[in-house]
């Protein structure tokens, strides 16, 4: 993945581990985060409309405006929107990349009987999404 900006379009915020393999891994030079009113949206898909196209514009406008050919673009959320902001990248030219996690499960067995889990997610890397 050769780009020196990435974009990034999630529904929390990066961890450090993320930061850092961007920043040495990747070797990204730019990072550029939503401003609120794309976060508002990218964080608040309505689930009672059918299509979700015309709601998703702002966010395509600002991917285009942000961005050059071949940077990447940082994407997750909503599984509909994702795909069709996912779809609109690679049309677009721009790398849509995704955080690959690893999941530990940790119980804890409590003097009462019951049981108290945690799910850890650690990053491990970033991969493209790519087209079948």
């Amino acid at each position: 993945m050769k780009s020196e900006k990435i974009l990034i379009l999630l529904n929390h915020e990066p961890d450090e581990y993320q930061i850092h393999d961007i920043e040495n891994k990747l070797n990204i030079k730019q990072i550029v985060f939503p401003d609120e009113t794309i976060k508002k949206i990218w964080s608040s898909i309505p689930s009672n409309s059918e299509k979700i196209s015309i709601y998703l514009e702002p966010v395509k406008k600002w991917i285009l405006s942000n961005s050059a050919i071949k940077d990447l673009v940082w994407i997750q959320g909503e599984s509909g929107a994702l795909f069709n902001i996912v779809s609109f990248c690679l049309n677009n030219k721009r790398v849509p990349v995704y955080s690959v996690t690893e999941r530990h499960l940790e119980k804890e067995e409590k003097k009462n009987k019951s049981t108290k889990t945690t799910r850890i997610f650690k990053h491990v890397r970033f991969r493209r999404y790519e087209n079948s």
